[in-house]
């Protein structure tokens, strides 16, 4: 009889982070992004701690790549299908 075997994932909660961060023009938020959502969403996060807020809440697309805006309190970002 075949011993099934299980993806480590079933197992133990963890969370991928994208490669895209971007510290907020003041200095005083971070953006990253991140599978916690069970999709790559993006989250903004205070420099120094606290809780984070997802912003975006795609099921099918993934936030690739993202920046502040210089002047204005406003993320761009990237994002694809599948």
């Amino acid at each position: 009889m075949a011993r099934s075997t299980r993806p480590f994932e079933q197992f133990f909660a963890y969370r991928r982070y994208f490669t895209s961060l971007a510290m907020a023009p003041r200095g005083d938020r971070v953006a990253y992004v991140t599978d916690a959502s069970g999709q790559f969403n993006l989250w903004i996060q205070p420099w120094e701690g606290g809780w984070p807020s997802q912003r975006t809440a795609f099921e099918e697309q993934s936030v690739r790549e993202i920046a502040w805006s210089p002047v204005e309190d406003r993320i761009i970002f990237l994002a694809d299908r599948h």
